[in-house]
């Protein structure tokens, strides 16, 4: 069988500062993105993903200001999203991501991974454990954000805390996993639907 050259994007790659994509879909036998491999390209609006991806390095979407979806094929087993993945240029520049389906397992995400986009919720799924740094942070229009029983750590809370319309945590666990956290100041986040 022929090697693909899509097995793994190169942290260099010819696709940055691309405008003319509008629409990307990885095909399958991608099993990492490269970082900064499709970083600040303007015209990229949706992003299709594929099962066998496994991880995407830090910045690897990084102020694509148009991006407005990205979809995760059906069964994909990610292991690392990496610091910056998705991240928009400011809070007053956020990229127009609205819609990302992120598939469930056991998988990191990193430090500002979403940080300015223009998501109003977001789902992390049942086997993620860890987000890492200012991850969710810093999104005007985040209102509610769905975390599951399996999350151990939120790295930093401000992740969280600096969504100005956030109203709603929904925490998939326990009273006594949410404790366990350790994250009893979300009481001083903008939102009010806290555990």
């Amino acid at each position: 069988e022929e090697e693909s050259h899509y097995e793994s994007m190169d942290p260099i790659s010819i696709f940055a500062r691309c405008d003319s994509i509008v629409e990307l879909n990885l095909p399958e036998r991608t099993t990492s993105i490269g970082n900064a491999a499709f970083g600040a390209m303007n015209g990229l609006k949706r992003v299709t993903l594929p099962s066998t991806l496994k991880t995407i390095g830090n910045y690897a979407f990084v102020i694509c200001p148009n991006l407005e979806s990205v979809t995760f094929a059906e069964g994909t087993q990610l292991e690392n999203i990496g610091k910056g993945a998705f991240r928009g240029r400011y809070s007053y520049l956020p990229t127009k991501l609205s819609s990302i389906n992120l598939p469930g397992g056991n998988y990191n995400i990193g430090d500002g991974a979403f940080k300015y986009t223009s998501l109003a919720s977001i789902t992390i799924p049942e086997g993620v454990k860890y987000i890492y740094g200012l991850s969710l942070s810093e999104n005007k229009e985040l209102t509610t954000i769905n975390l599951p029983s399996t999350i151990q750590s939120i790295d930093n809370t401000y992740s969280i805390t600096s969504n100005p319309k956030l109203t709603t945590i929904n925490f998939a666990g326990t009273v006594a996993q949410w404790t366990a956290l350790g994250k009893t100041n979300f009481t001083y986040s903008y939102g009010s639907g806290c555990p």
